[in-house]
């Protein structure tokens, strides 16, 4: 599955770099008794982050690897993502971030609520294609199902991209992102206290909307 989805993604972007992109946006202008096309290029740049506050929801796959004590499990699943955005200049934009997450392997269940705060930076290009690289500071609040007493902790993450600006207002991105936890959290299982550590890598597909 990681191999399939990381394909999807190179073939899109090679899709996009091969586009002709000097083309969108141009319209012919008639002037006096002969028409020219004089390229007219929709300027879209800055977007994303102009214009105050905003909204981006996403659905990722994750391959997520955690450990609790000396065992580790791995598991890949979708998770849902928003985040609550607000525009800082023609580049950035701050955003706050709640994401679900959750994996099983072994006969153990763990689910984690990811609350973070980062930011956005988009660089600015004359097209309809803007590329995108940010992070979050994380903390992870933990469930799991076997242990009791579960105590979450904290986590950084990094995603770069690609957002197809649909006009000033709407736009859909895909991107890739890693991330993973910077302290360990913890479980009690059968009378005992374990360190708990989790990492995921993924690709997720979503919109953004400005107000």
């Amino acid at each position: 599955m990681r191999r399939v989805l990381i394909v999807v993604l190179v073939a899109f972007s090679l899709s996009v770099l091969s586009s002709p992109a000097a083309e969108m946006g141009r319209v012919p202008v008639r002037q006096g008794a002969r028409e020219e096309a004089i390229p007219t290029v929709k300027d879209y740049a800055g977007a994303m982050s102009e214009g105050g506050p905003g909204l981006n929801v996403m659905m990722a796959w994750n391959s997520l690897d955690f450990e609790i004590g000396d065992e580790e499990y791995s598991d890949e699943s979708w998770s849902p993502q928003a985040s609550f955005t607000y525009g800082i200049g023609s580049m950035f934009d701050l955003r706050a971030t709640v994401k679900y997450m959750e994996g099983s392997e072994k006969g153990v269940d763990l689910s984690a609520i990811r609350l973070g705060v980062g930011a956005r930076g988009w660089i600015k290009l004359k097209s309809d294609f803007q590329p995108y690289f940010g992070g979050h500071l994380n903390y992870y609040l933990l469930d799991i199902e076997q242990g009791s007493g579960n105590d979450g902790m904290f986590g950084v993450e990094g995603e770069a991209g690609l957002a197809y600006l649909i006009n000033e207002f709407w736009a859909v991105h895909l991107g890739l992102f890693y991330e993973t936890s910077v302290s360990d959290g913890s479980t009690t299982i059968a009378d005992a206290e374990e360190d708990v550590k989790l990492s995921a890598f993924g690709v997720g597909f979503g919109f953004n909307v400005v107000f």
